[in-house]
């Protein structure tokens, strides 16, 4: 084992003397695999005897016959063993694999086969080659998290790299407590939390009253046996969950983030605010510098699943790569549209975004807010305009949501809209297969028929 050093670990949110602590967009995580990239002019096939394989488990710690697989790239050996050995006693039961050059894209396929949780990737010996390497694991395992490492403190190759997608960094000399806090964030098959149900809540267009929704949505998930329930206002740019519910916080989620390498149970105790039995983590009073850049909520969201039941993300929209992220890791989305003509345009608009993003669309939920509404059309409508099921709809129910706000509570359950609100908790618990779709009656065909000339105003 390599003796303890001096060095330590930088993470996305890292903060030198002169770069701004923003999120950086990774923007080699959407590259197509189908692009070219540029083959490295000393790449050349990997000799069998260049290929180290680490670890093979006698026995499955995790309960799961897929062991957790992590690449490292060094021409260092010192560097590589050095790597090789803290992850190796960071990931117990895992299969390292070292490669002593940069390999291709080809080379890479045998290593990738079965999925790849991590790839450390040396970026000092030759940036140009690290920098393809990269932009082919994100191409190939977008799930892998990519760690770029530094022989030696370099802002400018750091900058670089931040902006390749890399998500954390290590600078040498390795040592336990710097490997072992990027190691703590490799998905690793049964990992405690990992199956933590997370929602995504996310308007059609703002006003639609997502933010009302979720946080009775919450209310609605501690009252179905989820003990620890987490609410967190994601939207740095216009958060108002602490206004709707007239809470007060020191810390916002961008404090979680800002200590992201360090955050614990005590931290985070003191990031969050109850309300109802539910944990609250509430957006920045204030508007920084930096927020509209955000990129990764990975660590937060991972976190927190470790510590609760049910998480639900109230995000602003659906767009910029933030709110993508967002969707995208809670894996549910709930999408929030009401009965006017403009916000279903929007809706479609936000839908085609979250499957172009990567979310399936059995796992999008459409909420109609507010039928009742004058000028709207019929939530069947919305359902056949969006090509989507509708799960719930939420009738216009202004009064009891006026009260409520006046008064920093939920809207009482025996209220049209809370009845409905819980209904719809209802139906997300049960988790149940979309019913197969009933034969139309011939009023119905003849009724869908004069409808058509609608419909295609969203075609």
């Amino acid at each position: 084992m390599p003796s303890p050093g001096s060095g330590f670990v930088l993470s996305r949110l890292c903060v030198l003397p002169y770069i701004r602590p923003i999120l950086v967009t990774p923007c080699l995580r959407n590259i197509s695999p189908h692009c070219a990239i540029p083959r490295p002019p000393h790449s050349q096939p990997l000799r069998a005897d260049e290929l180290v394989l680490g670890l093979r488990p006698e026995l499955d710690l995790m309960g799961n016959k897929s062991a957790t697989r992590v690449i490292i790239v060094s021409p260092d050996p010192r560097l590589s063993q050095d790597a090789r050995d803290w992850l190796t006693a960071e990931l117990r039961g895992a299969e390292i694999v070292s490669l002593n050059r940069y390999p291709s894209r080809k080379d890479l396929a045998p290593a990738l086969t079965g999925g790849l949780a991590a790839c450390f990737v040396d970026v000092s010996a030759d940036p140009n080659a690290a920098q393809s390497l990269l932009a082919s694991v994100a191409a190939e395992t977008p799930e892998a998290l990519l760690v770029a490492i530094l022989a030696r403190q370099d802002p400018d190759l750091l900058l670089r790299f931040m902006r390749q997608g890399a998500a954390e960094f290590l600078i040498a000399p390795l040592t336990a407590d710097n490997v072992r806090a990027v190691a703590a964030k490799i998905e690793r098959p049964g990992a405690a939390g990992s199956g933590a149900r997370t929602l995504c809540v996310v308007p059609a267009k703002g006003g639609c009253g997502a933010s009302t929704i979720a946080s009775h949505l919450a209310q609605e998930f501690k009252r179905l046996d989820h003990k620890r329930v987490l609410l967190a206002d994601l939207d740095p740019l216009a958060g108002t969950l602490s206004f709707l519910l007239k809470l007060k916080s020191t810390h916002s989620f961008a404090d979680v983030l800002l200590r992201s390498d360090e955050i614990d149970d005590d931290i985070w105790k003191a990031m969050v605010c109850p309300s109802n039995g539910v944990d609250m983590l509430l957006a920045p009073e204030t508007l920084g510098e930096g927020m509209g850049d955000l990129s990764d909520p990975s660590t937060l969201i991972e976190f927190a699943r470790s510590r609760y039941d049910a998480v639900l993300l109230d995000a602003g929209n659906a767009y910029g790569e933030w709110n993508q992220r967002l969707a995208a890791l809670a894996g549910e989305v709930v999408l929030v549209t009401s009965c006017e003509l403009p916000v279903v345009y929007a809706a479609q608009r936000a839908l085609c975004h979250l499957l172009n993003g990567g979310v399936a669309p059995a796992n999008i939920h459409l909420i109609v807010n507010r039928w009742g509404r004058d000028g709207g059309v019929s939530p069947e409508i919305v359902g056949e305009a969006l090509e989507m099921d509708v799960l719930q709809v939420l009738p216009e129910d202004a009064d009891s949501i006026h009260d409520a706000l006046v008064d920093g509570k939920l809207v009482s359950p025996s209220t049209a809209f809370g009845k409905a609100i819980r209904a719809l908790g209802d139906q997300l618990a049960r988790k149940s297969a979309p019913a197969a779709p009933a034969e139309k009656s011939p009023a119905a065909e003849k009724a869908a028929s004069g409808r058509s000339g609608f419909i295609s105003l969203f075609s």
